[in-house]
């Protein structure tokens, strides 16, 4: 993508995403901080998507960490659902019936994420609309390390309880072959 560097003191080593014809990249342009940027191959269709921190320092790439939470939500627990941690969700008094909304005992943003699992093993359907994010312009961000804390501990023991439920599936089968 020429041109797309304009304006920029620093994009090197940046990781890039590439999806539906836009390059997604981290860039400092030396005014706002380290941002991600997305193009069109263009100066005048480079934009920036998402501001880590305002002013010129630049902060760790928020949504890199949810994107890694996310897929290490898909791989520990093996569901199909794209972003697990979302906050907007829309549930069915029924389908919080039968997910037992009065057994869940996660707090925070772990929370999104329990009832998504347990949607998700109750059968149901669940079904994902994006949304446009926009940062937070005034007051301050509730996560902290309590609330990290408790998201991997609980996501880490119900994606090993998860995957030694498979593992004894798989290991008390009957053996399939047949005496000749």
């Amino acid at each position: 993508f020429a041109g797309t560097s304009s304006g920029m003191t620093s994009s090197t080593n940046s990781p890039t995403a590439s999806l539906n014809g836009y390059l997604y990249f981290a860039g400092n342009n030396g005014l706002t901080g380290t941002e991600l940027f997305r193009t069109d191959g263009t100066a005048a269709g480079t934009v920036v998507v998402y501001e880590w921190t305002a002013g010129t320092t630049g902060t760790l790439p928020y949504p890199m960490t949810v994107m890694g939470g996310n897929l290490y939500i898909r791989l520990i627990l093996g569901m199909g659902v794209g972003d697990a941690t979302a906050g907007y969700r829309a549930y069915r008094a029924s389908a919080l019936r039968t997910i037992g909304l009065d057994q869940v005992e996660s707090a925070g943003y772990c929370f999104q994420v329990d009832l998504t699992v347990r949607a998700t093993r109750a059968g149901l359907r669940i079904v994902e609309v994006p949304i446009e994010f926009v940062e937070r312009e005034i007051g301050d961000s509730k996560m902290n390390n309590a609330i990290v804390t408790e998201s991997m501990k609980r996501i880490t023991g119900w994606g090993l309880a998860h995957r030694s439920g498979q593992l004894k599936k798989i290991t008390s089968r009957e053996p399939r072959w047949h005496a000749l």
